[in-house]
């Protein structure tokens, strides 16, 4: 069973609409169906939104915070849908490079994440000395 919602354009910011919320919890669905995946702490930052701090294979989570490009513009049959991009194995297990195609750490745009979250991690990212 998963969650999902059909977002209406406009009602968030950073191009968020129609089935933004169905890819990303679809992903996140298929890369840890009961949500006890655990990886090493990760952070996803932006300078704008701030950061995302955590432990879990959340594939969307760590886009979220992306203002550049966080969803991924579709056109099927003169409509536009716009699915989150997602983050992928790589830049949860710290690989570098990465061993996807392309040696991405995202997906469907490739530019999404373009480098690791700072590796090492203490518990909860606290990043204070």
């Amino acid at each position: 069973m998963n969650y999902g919602s059909w977002i209406d354009n406009g009602l968030f910011l950073g191009g968020f609409e129609d089935i933004t919320a169905l890819s990303h919890e679809s992903s996140e669905l298929f890369n840890d169906p009961v949500v006890n995946n655990e990886t090493p702490w990760w952070l996803s930052s932006d300078p704008t939104f701030g950061s995302l701090c955590q432990d879990s294979l959340e594939t969307g989570d760590v886009i979220e915070l992306l203002s550049g490009n966080p969803v991924y513009p579709i056109l099927l049959k003169n409509r536009t849908y716009h699915p989150q991009n997602e983050g992928l194995f790589s830049w949860f297990a710290f690989q570098s490079p990465s061993k996807a195609r392309l040696g991405a750490y995202s997906f469907p745009d490739e530019t999404t994440l373009t480098a690791l979250s700072p590796a090492s991690l203490p518990l909860g990212c606290n990043l204070k000395p």
